[in-house]
């Protein structure tokens, strides 16, 4: 990495460090150089293990671009990012191009923030080539006497000031469970995820267990409900609708200019359910 004491990359560097991180994260007080704005190159080599087409995501606070080779793939010079590098946003493909296996590919991202105070940032993502994780998932599970299939919300998904979009997986893990379930039918998904999602493969596993957010513990406290250790006696403090059509606020979200009219008033939950004659999907 180079860091430059201009936003817009003239002089030398001011300094250059090695970093081992396709993403960068500062607040105020911590930024690379004390300087009111700065720049930043970073530059590093690609090699991806299997032939075919990447899809590449660029999130920043902060301005910033991404090259491949000489090409310029992603391009969010223009503006000043988002406010965060997470949620929704850092699950959409932005660039794809097909790259060959083995091969090394120069890769480099420019960085810069024009202004102090706050956060600053970029994340760089990469999807591998459709279906390559989920055929590998598929024959481990054929080869299996039980099927593990951990699922949920990626980081910020679920999160404060931030609506999900859909109640869907995000991805294609819907269509992992379903592949793995036709491969094993002892197949056990576990969710991690904070609010009630789409299970229209509930009828294909045998066993779904709701695991929340649980914090450091999680790995213990799962492993003890699947080997029988604690009894998963806990009842759902929500209620999981079989789509989003289904939900209380779906008529009135997102308002209009601004301003959300609860309409719903105090038939939310398991009430809106039972007074519409509503058939949940899991009411526990």
């Amino acid at each position: 990495a180079e860091y430059f004491d201009r936003p817009d990359f003239t002089g030398e560097p001011v300094r250059t460090e090695r970093i081992r991180s396709t993403e960068a994260r500062w607040k105020d007080g911590t930024y690379p150089l004390e300087v009111e704005a700065f720049a930043a190159r970073f530059s590093g080599t690609l090699r991806v293990p299997v032939t075919g087409v990447y899809g590449f995501n660029l999130l920043s606070i902060g301005r910033a671009r991404f090259y491949l080779g000489d090409r310029l793939l992603i391009d969010r010079w223009k503006s000043r990012g988002s406010a965060m590098l997470r949620g929704p946003e850092a699950t959409r493909v932005m660039a794809e191009i097909e790259l060959e296996a083995g091969k090394p590919y120069p890769i480099r991202i420019e960085y810069a923030l024009g202004y102090v105070g706050g956060l600053a940032g970029f994340q760089l993502g990469c999807r591998p080539p459709a279906g390559l994780g989920l055929k590998e998932a598929v024959r481990c599970a054929a080869e299996a006497d039980v099927a593990l299939l951990f699922v949920g919300s990626p980081e910020g998904w679920e999160t404060e000031g931030r609506d999900r979009p859909h109640m869907d997986l995000v991805g294609d893990q819907a269509k992992l469970i379903e592949a793995v379930a036709s491969a094993n039918p002892n197949t056990v998904v576990v969710l991690n995820t904070g609010s009630p999602v789409r299970m229209d493969w509930l009828d294909k596993v045998p066993a779904v267990l709701e695991a929340w957010f649980p914090g450091q513990e999680c790995g213990n406290a799962i492993a003890d409900v699947l080997f029988g250790d604690v009894n998963p006696s806990g009842r759902l403090p929500q209620t999981f609708p079989k789509r989003l059509q289904d939900t209380p606020a779906f008529i009135h979200y997102p308002g209009e200019s601004g301003k959300m009219y609860y309409g719903e008033g105090i038939f939310v939950g398991y009430r809106y359910y039972d007074m519409r004659g509503i058939e949940p999907l899991l009411s526990l």
